[in-house]
């Protein structure tokens, strides 16, 4: 199966389903319910729809999101149930992927599923801030993991060349993912 947190994480999700016919079981988490709308998952979980929420500052919001993302996690667990194989992918650096992720992880790992991580980094344009926050969301879902791949927005970018779009180079970034799966 698939799991896919967060909005970069369901887009990826959206294209394995699109792209690799007989999975088993595709799963969307995320905090943003018209992103998960949009996602082409057999089953979606919504962890505390916070977008309208006055939240000051983006700590808070990381907080909040962990805790909503503990009270799902027995129908995460329901949800990933009698898999032997998972596929978690996650964009880090924002609030929903960086969060969630590890403690799905963590569930799969509790139910003795084996995962393969695959935490989607940013752009360097995004900042030394983000940046950090993937790299310490990253290691975190490392942890739980059994084995972790991450994808480097930054060198499909180089790859792509200056006229690439940005849709080209998610393309890109997404069958990378694809092309990992079918070797596994």
């Amino acid at each position: 199966g698939v799991v896919g947190v967060g909005g970069a994480g369901g887009n990826v999700l959206s294209y394995l389903a699109e792209s690799i016919p007989n999975l088993s079981r595709t799963i969307a988490i995320n905090t943003d319910a018209d992103s998960l709308h949009r996602c082409n998952a057999g089953r979606k979980i919504l962890v505390g729809d916070i977008q309208d929420e006055p939240i000051s500052t983006n700590a808070a919001r990381r907080l909040v999101v962990r805790r909503s993302a503990r009270s799902a996690i027995s129908e995460i667990s329901e949800a990933v149930a009698s898999l032997d194989m998972v596929l978690l992918v996650a964009g880090m650096g924002g609030v929903a992927g960086t969060e969630i992720s590890p403690i799905v992880a963590r569930v799969l790992h509790e139910q003795n599923i084996f995962t393969v991580g695959f935490p989607i980094m940013p752009f360097d344009f995004e900042g030394q801030s983000r940046g950090d926050i993937a790299r310490h969301g990253a290691a975190e879902l490392g942890r739980q993991v059994h084995s972790l791949l991450p994808i480097f927005n930054e060198t499909f970018a180089q790859a792509a060349g200056e006229n690439a779009t940005m849709n080209d180079v998610f393309n890109q970034a997404s069958l990378s993912i694809l092309q990992h799966c079918q070797a596994l």
